[in-house]
């Protein structure tokens, strides 16, 4: 069977590309879409080499993207969805095959949250001062509903239509196709929370005030994966915090206090190398045979920050021929990363091909 992780480039933000199953029956998840630039330059002609290559060449089938996963509403995240959606609407109503088509997908918006039409509403051009902060993200999520309505795309569907999250104290895998995948974060407190502040950003909004909320609170209710097939295993962590993943992970018996690291064969850096999201716990409690960090030339953050690479060293560095770090940027295009491999020769670092859309891990 097949498992195979793409990490596409998409600026500073996430685009990541599960192929599963087998050469007679592929299958295909989607988590995040990026920014919304990277849909013209990578995502969709990423998905157009599949759908011929699925096609032997030819016009058709449509490409089949059985599961989107929308790690949570922040605009490195979302954006591209929105675009993409939008842009398989558009050919729909030009009567124009779209190419692809997708399945389900899971995500936690806040229009799901208050469970009515009051955010679309606040949110009309005209009805009060443009949203910012939190509120900007949230006005994305909506558009990306309405264009799922638009499509027919099934919502949280396998959750039963309920927001994507996990009991507070277990984990209850869900089984897909050769996959299983466990969610691990957010919980339900933690969902709560974000439904918590949201309600702070409408009595803003309703007010007439410029609303513009902690951000944190939509890392913090980042959807974290951990993706299994037969011995094999991903761990997709979205922006989230160390202290969720290894909740996660020990509610799902990986990790127990005192007890070994858990071992999987690929984590993606959660935040895009981010400082606060990286620390030191994270990397001694769970070792993997591959890291991935989506990050990008223009990443106004700096991401990977060079600490989160030191700490990764320092978990990792004695044992550095049994991992290797991959990136969805080219060689030279971040320095300060560049100048940390150069001061690391023993770090095993695949950079993305110039030419290629992303970087590939196919695991044996």
């Amino acid at each position: 069977m097949t498992l195979l992780l793409e990490a596409l480039q998409a600026t500073d933000g996430d685009c990541l590309l599960l192929h599963h199953g087998s050469k007679a029956t592929p299958h295909l998840i989607l988590v995040d879409g990026g920014r919304s630039k990277s849909v013209d330059t990578t995502l969709m002609p990423r998905l157009e080499e599949l759908r011929r290559a699925a096609a032997g060449g030819a016009g058709e089938p449509e490409l089949a993207i059985e599961l989107t996963v929308l790690s949570h509403i922040d605009a490195d995240h979302v954006a591209g969805l929105v675009k993409l959606t939008q842009k398989m609407i558009d050919r729909q109503d030009a009567k124009e095959p779209t190419g692809w088509w997708l399945g389900e997908i899971w995500m936690n918006g806040f229009d799901q949250v208050l469970g009515n039409q009051e955010t679309q509403r606040l949110l009309l051009p005209g009805a009060g001062p443009a949203p910012g902060g939190v509120a900007a993200t949230v006005k994305q999520t909506c558009e990306l509903r309405n264009n799922l309505d638009r499509l027919g795309v099934a919502v949280n569907h396998s959750m039963g239509g309920e927001l994507v999250g996990r009991p507070d104290d277990h984990v209850v895998p869900v089984p897909w196709e050769d996959l299983e995948l466990s969610v691990l974060a957010p919980t339900r407190a933690e969902l709560q929370a974000l439904e918590t502040v949201w309600d702070k950003e409408l009595q803003a909004l309703r007010a007439g005030k410029p609303a513009g909320g902690d951000s944190e609170i939509i890392n913090a209710a980042s959807i974290v994966l951990l993706v299994e097939q037969d011995g094999r295993s991903l761990l997709l962590t979205g922006d989230a915090r160390t202290e969720d993943i290894v909740r996660g992970l020990t509610a799902a018996s990986r990790l127990r206090d005192g007890g070994p690291p858990c071992t999987v064969d690929v984590l993606k850096l959660p935040h895009h190398g981010a400082d606060g999201n990286c620390t030191e716990e994270l990397f001694e409690r769970v070792h993997a045979r591959h890291y991935v960090i989506c990050a990008g030339p223009d990443d106004k953050n700096q991401n990977p920050d060079p600490r989160t690479l030191e700490r990764l060293w320092a978990a990792r560095g004695g044992d550095s021929k049994q991992w290797t770090l991959h990136v969805t940027f080219a060689d030279g295009q971040v320095r300060h990363f560049d100048d940390w491999r150069r001061s690391h020769p023993a770090a095993q670092v695949v950079y993305r091909d110039a030419k290629a859309p992303g970087t590939m891990i196919e695991l044996a």
